[in-house]
């Protein structure tokens, strides 16, 4: 490019291009009695990067959009279900762009469990001076039996 004289004109301009889509987790209980669990997130988008696009952020539960309902602080991101969740699995799903458009999203499966275990079947008592044993059958998710006596000596 030159001007009528011949005087060389120049313009340099740098840019980038974005093609990576933004990345991000969901940290939060796997298998929970709580019925309102809280769990946190956050998305990244790698250097050099357009930036994320916070109007782009979506947050579902089994499908439905709880967006509204979460905390945001920039990309990261906290939320607490408003009411108590159904037992059985659930799925937490997070979408969200950059500003070059490119899509991400993560998603987190867990378990909500209220149903205490049925009491053991005691199924044979062995005692001896100083113990007592007991043999039975439990259901296989149980990690722990407790058992009390008294000191009454009753046979």
């Amino acid at each position: 490019l030159a001007d009528v004289l011949g005087n060389p004109a120049s313009q340099a301009w740098s840019f980038f291009v974005d093609s990576a889509a933004p990345t991000g987790q969901i940290t939060g209980p796997s298998l929970t009695n709580n019925k309102r669990p809280t769990f946190t997130g956050l998305a990244t988008d790698a250097a050099p990067s357009s930036g994320l696009n916070a109007a782009a952020f979506v947050l579902r539960l089994d499908g439905v959009d709880v967006t509204s309902e979460a905390a945001f602080a920039g990309a990261d991101f906290t939320w607490t279900p408003p009411a108590d969740l159904s037992e059985g699995p659930h799925t937490l799903t997070c979408s969200f762009a950059d500003n070059a458009g490119n899509p991400g999203g993560v998603s987190k499966g867990f378990e909500t469990d209220y149903t205490p275990p049925s009491a053991p079947v005691i199924s044979n008592v062995d005692r001896n001076e100083t113990r007592v044993t007991l043999s039975g059958e439990t259901e296989a998710d149980v990690v722990e039996v407790l058992a009390t006596a008294d000191d009454e000596g009753e046979e």
